[in-house]
């Protein structure tokens, strides 16, 4: 188990106030059970001098757990991870949801050959505060959208003289597919 909490300020010349992040958070490992839970708020004057913050004026949440049973008898399984995390950034100045993201992963087994196969399913928010550029003359207009994408995904086991893997991302982005 850890544990673990941190402030910092960041210090710029012609800048005052909402220059510091904070947070904390806890994590339990083990081969069978896992669970996370991280908080932190960044201010929008934050900007430390190393490194950067990869959003500002935020608070973020992101909590998950997985179980990650061996059946003895089970189709030949030999691991089953099941996955959920979720993910959320709201906006100091406003209070809004900016964005969120959901990770359930129903299937992801690896079989006592040593191959794989998983299925998730990934629906996530993101809220366009202005028009965004997502690509040269593509903009987003301002507003709320909301996609489900889904993977499936495959290897072949690394003893194998052929090593295989596959992933397939499908459903829908932003506004398209």
């Amino acid at each position: 188990f850890s544990a673990g909490a941190f402030a910092v300020k960041s210090r710029n010349a012609g800048v005052t106030g909402d220059d510091t992040a904070f947070g904390f958070g806890a994590l339990y490992p083990s081969d069978i059970f896992t669970a996370l839970f991280f908080w932190n708020q960044v201010g929008k004057n934050f900007h430390p001098a190393l490194g950067f913050a990869p959003r500002t004026n935020v608070r973020y949440l992101e909590a998950g757990f997985e179980f990650d049973p061996r059946p003895k008898h089970f189709l030949n399984v030999r691991q089953m991870f099941h996955e959920f995390f979720y993910r959320r950034y709201t906006r100091l100045d406003t209070g809004q949801v900016e964005s969120w993201s959901l990770f359930p992963a129903p299937i992801n087994w690896t079989f006592n050959s040593g191959d794989r196969i998983e299925f998730n399913y990934a629906p996530q928010f993101e809220r366009l505060f202005a028009p965004f550029e997502i690509s040269d003359g593509v903009i987003l207009p301002a507003g709320d959208y909301r996609s489900t994408r889904w993977r499936a995904e495959f290897g072949t086991a690394s003893k194998r003289r052929w090593r295989v893997e596959g992933t397939w991302w499908f459903g829908t982005y932003w506004s398209g597919h």
